[in-house]
C-alpha cells in the first residue's frame, strides 16, 4: 500500500477528495469496532475518479492507549 502511494504521488496523482459520510463505533470492553463509509476523488493526469466502499476497524485498549491491530475494506461496485 505504501509503494502505491509513493509511486501514486511520484506520477503527479493528487487526493481532490476524502469523506467519511457515515460511520458508527461500537464498545466492547476495551475493544471498540468502528464501521464507515468512504469516498475519495482522485487526479490522475486531469482524469477524475471517485471511489466509494466500507471500511471496518478494530482498535485495542492496551496500557492506557488505543491501537488499531486490523482493518478491512471494501470497495462498492
Amino acid at each position: 500500500m505504501l509503494r502505491d502511494a509513493v509511486e501514486f504521488h511520484a506520477k503527479g496523482g493528487k487526493l481532490v477528495r476524502l469523506e467519511f459520510p457515515r460511520t458508527e463505533v461500537q464498545h466492547f470492553g476495551n475493544v471498540a469496532i468502528t464501521y464507515s463509509r468512504y469516498l475519495y476523488e482522485i487526479d490522475q493526469g486531469g482524469k477524475r475518479s471517485v471511489t466509494s466502499g466500507r471500511v471496518i476497524e478494530i482498535f485495542v485498549l492496551r496500557d492506557r492507549q488505543w491501537t488499531n491491530p486490523g482493518w478491512h475494506t471494501d470497495e462498492e461496485k
